[in-house]
């Protein structure tokens, strides 16, 4: 059955969250001294609240009324010496001992999916008005929550010996702390994190396992793989960075291309490898607009008319880069790319209807307009005037035209060596 809202503001999570900010500095000294500040007439100040003492009890908890019911329950779950204090709808306080330690425990009537949180609104009211009223705070209790007919394995989750979901140390909270006149509140100065008895279950097979020969052995093969694999990449790109210094080139590692989409194949071109034509037209429809627009129009550039610009614009408004697209159907291209981008302009791509339908589709319009961002992304990334550029530009052409990369022709780039990374190692 659902507790009630609870209506103090004292209890509320926005106190628990404060508390991590200022109680744990103004109760350490409470806590750490034992010293006893007069909470039982803060308590006799106020009578208990109704919200979840007035909630009857599920069935499953009331028959732990019962003590040998409450006795089975609680040695299920490694715990002895059960003592009901009360509770409410699906939360029975209750104390108990496991290990060497004595503490308050609430039993959940809650499926083992349910994920609980130590320290909530209901837990905070229970202390108060059930926990506290039988034995009043010296300085803060811990309290352990635990699953009806659901216990876990000892060692899963507890180094003290008490098996918990969710575990917190809840501190009493004087009314001139919370500024409500009429009693004591309550206040989490630490918690664990919100968990559910699947989740410490699955947490427990896991550490299980990972212990065994078995997942050590297979820890150590993993290993061995990773560091076959990287001493592979780390040879391959020390022969990628010999080869380039040698022609004359940039070497670019791998770190410098991890954030493109189609980081393998801007490095292809790069590298002289080479794409699919149509892919090479696609990085060139975002390359010429962005070179454009970053580096300006030259004395001899002419005005072209593009048609498919202001449609790639729209499919990429929400990119930072779609300004990279114009606003209008012309765009200014330097005599070295005019012969390449009239391919791009001769046969519009996109209309109006098309557009629209791509719009409609997250998935599509990212599929449809990323390798042409990629391009821009790159050309920003690179510089105007940069040996990368100039190097990816020229492959660029050179791979739409179906002729010999830089690498293939003995071709070298002014200021190659200057703007080379060091290999991996």
């Amino acid at each position: 059955m659902p507790l009630s809202p609870i209506k103090g503001s004292c209890l509320s999570l926005s106190l628990w969250m404060l508390s991590h900010l200022t109680l744990a500095q103004d109760l350490s000294g409470v806590v750490t001294r034992g010293v006893s500040p007069p909470y039982r007439e803060a308590l006799d100040q106020s009578p208990p609240r109704q919200e979840l003492t007035d909630v009857p009890l599920s069935p499953a908890l009331e028959a732990l009324l019962d003590p040998s019911a409450l006795e089975q329950e609680l040695s299920r779950h490694g715990l002895t010496g059960g003592s009901v204090l009360g509770g409410g709808g699906n939360k029975l306080f209750v104390t108990a001992t496991g290990g060497s330690e004595t503490a308050t425990i609430v039993i959940n009537e809650i499926e083992p999916t349910t994920v609980i949180t130590a320290a909530d609104d209901e837990t905070l009211l229970g202390m108060v008005d059930i926990v506290w009223r039988h034995a009043p705070p010296e300085a803060g209790s811990r309290i352990y929550h635990i699953v009806l007919d659901h216990p876990l394995p000892l060692s899963a989750w507890s180094a003290s010996g008490i098996t918990g979901i969710a575990q917190a140390n809840i501190a009493p909270l004087p009314p001139s702390r919370h500024g409500n006149a009429q009693g004591l509140g309550a206040v989490a100065v630490s918690s664990s994190a919100p968990a559910s008895v699947e989740d410490v279950v699955r947490e427990a097979a896991q550490r299980a396992y990972d212990a065994t020969p078995y997942a050590k052995q297979q820890r150590a093969a993993i290993d061995e793989l990773h560091a076959q694999h990287h001493a592979s990449m780390v040879e391959q790109e020390q022969g990628r960075e010999r080869q380039a210094r040698r022609l004359g080139l940039v070497y670019r590692a791998p770190e410098f291309w991890s954030e493109f989409t189609y980081s393998a194949d801007l490095r292809r071109i790069f590298t002289g490898e080479g794409v699919p034509p149509a892919l090479a037209l696609r990085f060139l429809t975002g390359w010429v607009p962005a070179r454009a627009r970053t580096c300006g129009g030259s004395d001899d550039a002419s005005q072209v008319e593009w048609p498919d610009g202001p449609h790639f614009r729209r499919i990429a408004a929400d990119d930072p880069h779609a300004e990279i697209f114009p606003a209008e159907t012309r765009l200014s291209v330097p005599p070295e790319l005019l012969a390449v981008f009239e391919i791009v302009t001769d046969a519009p791509l996109l209309s109006e209807p098309l557009v629209n339908q791509i719009l409609a589709h997250d998935a599509t319009r990212t599929r449809f307009i990323a390798a042409e961002l990629d391009a821009a992304r790159l050309m920003l990334k690179a510089g105007c005037n940069s040996a990368t550029s100039s190097q990816f530009e020229q492959n660029l052409l050179r791979t739409i035209m179906k002729e010999d990369s830089l690498q293939g022709a003995g071709v070298s780039i002014t200021n190659a060596e200057e703007e080379s990374d060091a290999p991996p190692s």
